[in-house]
C-alpha cells in the first residue's frame, strides 16, 4: 500500500509586480505536505508555494 496522496498547494507568482491575478492552485501527489511544496514549486519555476491542503 503507498503513502502517495494528493495534494492542493496554492501558488504565487514571485514576482510582485504580477497583480492580484497572478496566483493559481495545483494539484500534486506526494507523502506528505512538504514534499508537495517543493513538487509544486519545482514544476512552476517562477512561482511559490503559499499553502498546502489535502482535498478531502
Amino acid at each position: 500500500m503507498s503513502n502517495i496522496r494528493e495534494y492542493i498547494v496554492s501558488l504565487i507568482r514571485v514576482d510582485s509586480r504580477a497583480g492580484s491575478s497572478a496566483s493559481f492552485q495545483a494539484t500534486v501527489r506526494a507523502p506528505d505536505q512538504k514534499s508537495a511544496k517543493r513538487a509544486a514549486e519545482g514544476q512552476h519555476p517562477g512561482y511559490r508555494a503559499t499553502g498546502v491542503r489535502a482535498p478531502f
